[in-house]
């Protein structure tokens, strides 16, 4: 299977480990809300415990709060691993997959037909094929970390919405802005994000194009499961 999912998420890590947090109280101006801009962290004390849990109540708060733990972690085990790098797998699983909607991201890379269609094993062993090369696609992708910036958007007040997409831009000291949204759902008062849109190309549709296309052309769900795996 042609591997999209590191091209990606080389973007997404970026995105995840250097933040600007969107100014609550932010003022409209002709070209709409300013967001503040942000070009790194500092952290030089040992990691002792697990971040705290970011709150689940407000999207973009969440988002900085996950991106800001994420590169506290990964700048404090720096050593660790640099001596272990299959360590990260569990920095991800701590620190990412808490905050993502895996049913919805798999149903929507799997396809609606196929997954009624599937059985509940099915649907078990795709969740945990496509979540480990998620986590696997983050874990290569951490030798392209820089520091770079990057701008959150506000949204203001979402009010009763399900569904919206906190749009993003990195910042980067040569070349043009990145543009970067993630999709989130709410479910029983909990976002989660499902899906990241990279300069327009979505990860879940690429990803996604490639599984149905291997059921369109006549594999079973458990073959593509085994590719997958």
């Amino acid at each position: 299977m042609k591997r999209i999912m590191p091209k990606l998420s080389i973007l997404l890590l970026v995105c995840s480990t250097t933040v600007a947090m969107a100014q609550p109280n932010a003022t409209p101006s002709a070209g709409g809300y300013q967001p503040s801009v942000a070009t790194g962290m500092s952290s030089s004390s040992q990691l002792t415990k697990r971040p705290a849990g970011c709150p689940q109540s407000d999207p973009v708060h969440m988002l900085v709060c996950i991106s800001s733990n994420l590169l506290k972690t990964l700048k404090r085990q720096k050593e660790t691993i640099q001596q272990n790098p299959s360590y990260i797998y569990t920095i991800v699983n701590n620190e990412l997959l808490p905050y993502v909607d895996k049913q919805r991201l798999t149903q929507t890379v799997m396809g609606v037909k196929a997954w009624r269609r599937a059985t509940p094993q099915q649907r078990n062993r795709f969740t945990q094929a496509l979540v480990e090369r998620v986590v696997g696609s983050y874990s290569n992708a951490f030798d392209a970390y820089t520091d770079e910036g990057i701008r959150f958007y506000p949204l203001g007040n979402v009010g009763n919405r399900s569904f919206v997409t906190v749009r993003s831009q990195i910042v980067r000291t040569q070349g043009p802005p990145v543009a970067v949204n993630y999709s989130l759902s709410r479910t029983d008062g909990r976002w989660q994000v499902y899906d990241v849109v990279v300069e327009g190309v979505s990860m879940t549709q690429s990803f996604g194009s490639q599984i149905q296309g291997m059921l369109s052309q006549g594999n079973s769900i458990d073959q593509v499961i085994t590719r997958l795996e």
